[in-house]
């Protein structure tokens, strides 16, 4: 995963540094929000230092009360328009916003109350073009961890046509105002939170929209605005709890284990329909986006626990099973597919499912056609015949080429690499011009690391530790030289998406560690020496105090087994006497690391 640059649109935000008097609206229009009595939309809020209008925070130019009305003229920076507000009565007022006249309510409630009438408006499908983007502009305001050093917003949002999340970083400023403009594949569910705090954003915005979140902690506030706003207000609410069923333990499943998850994913699926179904008959004025963003939900949400028992199970799952599942999934899907997260990974194994089928039924004759091939000739044959099976099983096209874009994509992934002329020619053919400019952008991005001139240090020779096999002799062995300093070991790979993440971050690791004197020591797992090397130097995993070790595949086995490494990355502290310390560590967590090694540095 990479860090996406987001274009700042703090413009929005008009209200500070202002040199003049300041100007209030009366105390009981502070900090009151007001929904269009005709539409349901929350169109207009007042605070005591600013309006929230159209997205945008407005300061007061002039504030005028005469007999029952309230005179506002507001300015953004840009423009201006006059607010005229009539005398209140039961929470409602009439507003005269520009040449805009209408009923306004008072928002009492900590969320949007249920809009007035249903809006049978679809999601939008832009069919995976490029370019697409949301703006979402946000307030924290009055919130107390306003107070504390970190302002800073984290996000991320799901690939469908590529299987690569996006994540984003954001600082708001000292008063809790934010802006983000977040690339989209698609209409997308986008989450941003705060470090160790419950607060988070969870909107579901679609291509061109700009929406504005208010997250008022005094006024107990939760509201979007904008054009589009309906959907993330009708889900800000929990309406009803999913129900939900324990993922089975690792390991392959009995028969008896695999009929007992499949009647209990159908019941929860089953149940969770019948709570969509009731919800909507007793609130008929909900939108059709809600309707099929909780049928999508939950229809992917069974396709996916059924396929991940059935692929933990070795693809034993009959094949009716598998049909009569794609049958509902049919039934019940909504485009756009980005919709649901859980279709993807659903569409993931019901491939390698029928690609694991056809090559049981096909490996004799597959045999004989790939027999007189070798090398990247039999690897390109190898890719072409999945290529059609996906073709054989998927009818949308879209789907077809989002698929085969992933195998050519984890390939880079993987590898590290540049790709193959055999993968490079497959990539060209692909028919979706999203999937097939990332997947020609990040073999360029391969490239430049490749070419890139770069002096490596620290790497050390297998050869140091030649003919020892037994895993605790070698680890021994490698670690004599740094007798009398602590060693951070990271064992990693090159295949290992959550290793690299890691490893992007190495830099702020060790500046932030610099006072420990430590020795940093690198073991990668199953990776080719170019790769090797491609990644080390991708994210310049370098210093005088750092070393990589790519020893041959049984002696890192040995180390691994010695060690008892369950996943990947591995982290362990070794001391300056040489032990391996108890102590769960991560470098992820550099806070937690940086606790337990201040206790050793005191030693």
């Amino acid at each position: 995963m990479r860090h996406i640059i987001i274009t700042s649109l703090l413009a929005f935000f008009c209200i500070a540094g202002q040199a003049q008097e300041k100007i209030t609206v009366p105390k009981d229009f502070a900090d009151t929000y007001w929904r269009n009595e005709k539409t349901g939309d929350w169109e207009i809020g007042f605070t005591d230092s600013c309006t929230i209008y159209d997205c945008q925070l407005w300061t007061y130019g002039s504030v005028r009360e005469k007999g029952d009305k309230l005179f506002l003229t507001l300015d953004n920076g840009n423009r201006t328009i006059n607010v005229t507000i009539g005398k209140q009565k039961d929470g409602k007022c009439q507003m005269n916003i520009g040449k805009k006249k209408q009923t306004y309510s008072n928002i009492t409630t900590s969320t949007l109350p249920p809009y007035p009438k249903k809006d049978n408006k679809p999601f939008k499908d832009n069919g995976f073009s490029e370019g697409d983007s949301a703006t979402l502009i946000g307030w924290l305001k009055d919130c107390p961890v306003l107070k504390g050093k970190n302002r800073q917003l984290e996000g991320s949002i799901g690939g469908f046509v590529i299987p690569e999340p996006k994540v984003f970083v954001e600082e708001f400023d000292a008063d809790g105002h934010f802006a983000v403009k977040i690339p989209l594949e698609n209409t997308q569910r986008v989450e941003l939170w705060m470090k160790d705090n419950p607060w988070r954003v969870d909107a579901l915005l679609e291509p061109g929209d700009v929406c504005f979140v208010l997250y008022d902690e005094k006024a107990d506030k939760h509201l979007y605005m904008g054009k589009n706003a309906r959907i993330s207000n009708e889900l800000e609410k929990r309406h009803f709890w999913d129900v939900d069923v324990p993922n089975p333990d690792e390991g392959v499943l009995s028969e008896e284990q695999i009929q007992t998850y499949l009647c209990q994913y159908k019941e929860g699926y089953r149940q969770n329909m019948a709570k969509v179904d009731s919800f909507l008959t007793a609130n008929p004025t909900y939108s059709r986006k809600f309707e099929d963003f909780y049928r999508m939900k939950y229809v992917c949400r069974l396709a996916d626990e059924i396929s991940q028992i059935d692929a933990q199970s070795n693809f034993r799952i009959p094949r009716v099973e598998i049909d009569s599942l794609l049958a509902e999934l049919k039934k019940e899907i909504r485009k756009p597919y980005t919709l649901s997260e859980d279709l993807k990974s659903f569409l993931n194994r019901y491939e390698s499912r029928c690609i694991d089928t056809a090559f049981k039924a096909q490996s004799h004759s597959l045999a004989h056609v790939l027999n007189d091939k070798s090398g990247e000739q039999l690897e390109a044959e190898w890719l072409n015949w999945q290529f059609r099976v996906i073709d054989s099983i998927f009818t949308d096209s879209v789907l077809r080429e989002c698929l085969k874009s992933e195998r050519i994509y984890l390939e880079l992934l993987m590898r590290e690499q540049p790709l193959k002329q055999y993968l490079l020619d497959a990539a060209q053919k692909i028919q979706l011009p999203a999937a097939r400019n990332r997947i020609m952008a990040k073999n360029q991005d391969m490239l430049a690391v490749q070419d890139k001139p770069y002096v490596f240090t620290g790497l050390r020779p297998s050869s140091y530790v030649a003919d020892i096999t037994d895993g605790e002799k070698i680890l021994r062995k490698i670690l004599e030289p740094y007798r009398g300093k602590i060693v951070l070991m990271d064992i990693w790979g090159t295949w290992c998406a959550p290793c690299k993440e890691a490893l992007s971050h190495s830099k702020e690791e060790y500046e932030r560690l610099k006072d420990y004197d430590l020795v940093y020591l690198y073991l990668a797992n199953g990776s080719p020496d170019e790769s090797w090397k491609n990644v080390i130097k991708k994210y310049d995993v370098a210093g005088d105090n750092v070393v990589h070790y790519n020893l041959p595949s049984e002696q890192q086995s040995a180390i691994e087994e010695y060690i008892g490494v369950a996943g990947f990355p591995t982290y362990k502290l070794i001391d300056r006497d040489g032990t391996i310390l108890d102590e769960k560590v991560d470098a992820r967590d550099l806070e937690k690391l940086e606790r337990i090694l201040k206790k050793l540095h005191k030693k």
